[in-house]
């Protein structure tokens, strides 16, 4: 997955959410709620 770095308020990968600074924690707590409602992820397959 490519991320144009700054420009993307909440970045998922696999499960882990990530976001750019406190100012997005709005976004970051709804995407959390999103992950965790999914349930387990399975991870990727190593490259």
């Amino acid at each position: 997955m490519q991320v144009l770095v700054g420009l993307t308020e909440v970045v998922v990968d696999n499960g882990l959410v990530t976001s750019r600074s406190p100012k997005d924690l709005r976004a970051f707590n709804k995407k959390m709620i999103e992950e965790i409602t999914e349930g387990v992820h399975v991870p990727a397959p190593a490259h």
